[in-house]
């Protein structure tokens, strides 16, 4: 009977661990946080829409999809995550290795005939869709299973050095992966193995048949975001914390000058096209392929857990907050499986935006769920004027967003001269993301992150030159 009760008294703990959001309501001070976290919702939203929109480009589906992931899976987020400084949404890392798959099913779409559980024939758009959201549910299963391990301590393997290594890679691997849209030469963009390298070939190769005005077009758009980020915001943050929507200003500018000037038809302007408005019904992802997606899913959930926690942890190390591994992976998992059901594809959380949350000061997941609101308030009604909105202006606002974070660079020379095996342990981060793929990238930081952990170990100590807050040269929007 005591052994009973003793369970039973362990489970509104338990229950309590798994939605943090009643512990921080309950201390919830609307006085001192609501304002801020109001502010924080309201300036990370901005990014959403436009950072969605691009990532459902990069993973090859309907830019609507990329909508649906900045709403849904930060809503899960919002009740089960522990850092305030997370912005689950569409992410271009992610995006980009669900592009890959995606591209690899519609190569036999295109020559099979994909049919839906029922029989109904379904389109090559749909069979893209369908295999994005079930990569989403088979990621955030995996997630949900690895939740059960000991990450609080697995999670130390991945050092500040391999972080940057592999954050700085992932940046170069999107920048790239937009150069085609930019360039409008119509150049192919690889998604697989060496895709960063082969996409480089493609788009130089391509040069010469380049679209000019998509060419003008991006760097009319790339100058006035410059303009916008380098002197107009420098001057608001003497005003205010809020930062200046400088993305958001880029694509209604552009959408209505493309509008107006008719560019997609006079000027041959590749532009996003029909985008649906409304929320999607609750419907299963499709499951007929599972097996062969295994292996893919599970990189996709490796790499999004290891990217969005290194941001949790970073973030909460500057805010000396407590966050459990365990918990995030819970967080994640869960946000991508209930995603899933609502034509999500994989989601995790962009550098970009957390930067904004803790710029303007969130407290709390309250941000996060403000940001949600204003998403779904463009999926209700504003959705479809972003038809006439040139994709290469999306690939700008995406390759802006992550030029500073090549800025981290710098600290090569310098780490050459006090630390050679963070050094060596940075590069080959740094290089397997860019030469091979994410994943692969990945792994090599892990496992040369436990060779230097060995060495340390056996009498070889490592100086640490990187500051807690190596992120302090990401250039705010």
């Amino acid at each position: 009977m005591n052994a009973h009760n003793c369970v039973l008294s362990r489970v509104p703990s338990f229950l309590l661990g798994l939605f943090p959001c009643v512990a921080w309501m309950r201390s919830y001070s609307v006085r001192s946080f609501l304002v801020a976290d109001v502010l924080a919702g309201l300036s990370v939203a901005v990014l959403h829409v436009p950072q969605g929109l691009v990532c459902a480009i990069i993973a090859g589906v309907d830019p609507v999809l990329g909508l649906y992931s900045s709403l849904y899976p930060g809503l899960i987020y919002a009740v089960m995550g522990t850092s305030p400084c997370v912005s689950i949404g569409a992410f271009p890392v992610t995006a980009l290795m669900t592009g890959v798959v995606v591209q690899k099913y519609s190569v036999i779409a295109d020559n099979a005939t994909a049919l839906a559980d029922d029989g109904v024939q379904l389109s090559t758009e749909q069979s893209r869709n369908g295999v994005a959201t079930t990569m989403a549910f088979m990621s955030g299963l995996i997630q949900v299973a690895l939740w059960l391990l000991p990450l609080d301590r697995l999670a130390g393997i991945i050092s500040p050095v391999m972080a940057e290594g592999f954050l700085t890679a992932t940046a170069v691997m999107v920048i790239v992966s937009q150069l085609p849209s930019v360039f409008g030469g119509g150049a192919q963009t690889s998604k697989g193995l060496f895709g960063t390298p082969l996409t480089i070939y493609y788009v130089a190769k391509s040069i010469p048949h380049s679209v000019p005005a998509t060419l003008l077009l991006s760097l009319a758009a790339s100058g006035l975001l410059f303009v916008l980020k380098g002197v107009v915001a420098h001057q608001m943050r003497r005003i205010t914390v809020v930062p200046l929507p400088a993305d958001l200003i880029l694509v209604i500018f552009a959408t209505t000058a493309s509008h107006f000037l008719e560019l997609d038809v006079k000027h041959n302007v590749k532009v996003l096209g029909h985008i649906a408005s409304g929320f999607p019904k609750p419907t299963p992802p499709p499951f007929e392929n599972w097996l062969s997606l295994l292996p893919d899913a599970t990189a996709i959930a490796v790499v999004q857990f290891v990217s969005t926690f290194l941001i949790a942890k970073l973030f909460s190390q500057e805010q000396r907050l407590k966050i459990s591994a365990n918990q995030e992976m819970l967080a994640y998992g869960m946000s991508n499986v209930v995603g899933s059901f609502f034509s999500c594809i994989p989601a995790g959380s962009a550098l970009v935006r957390s930067l904004v949350l803790k710029q303007v000061g969130a407290n709390t997941q309250v941000g996060g769920m403000v940001s949600c609101v204003l998403v779904a308030l463009t999926l209700y009604s504003l959705a479809p004027i972003f038809r006439p909105l040139p994709e290469c202006v999306l690939g700008v606002v995406i390759i802006v967003a992550l030029l500073p974070t090549l800025t981290s660079l710098r600290n090569l020379p310098k780490l050459w001269v006090f630390n050679r095996f963070d050094f060596v342990l940075w590069s080959l981060s740094f290089l397997g993301v860019v030469i091979l793929n994410a994943t692969w990238g990945l792994l090599f930081g892990v496992l040369l992150g436990l060779v230097v952990i060995f060495l340390e170990l056996t009498g070889k100590p490592a100086v640490k030159l990187l500051p807690q807050r190596w992120w302090s040269w990401i250039a705010l929007p």
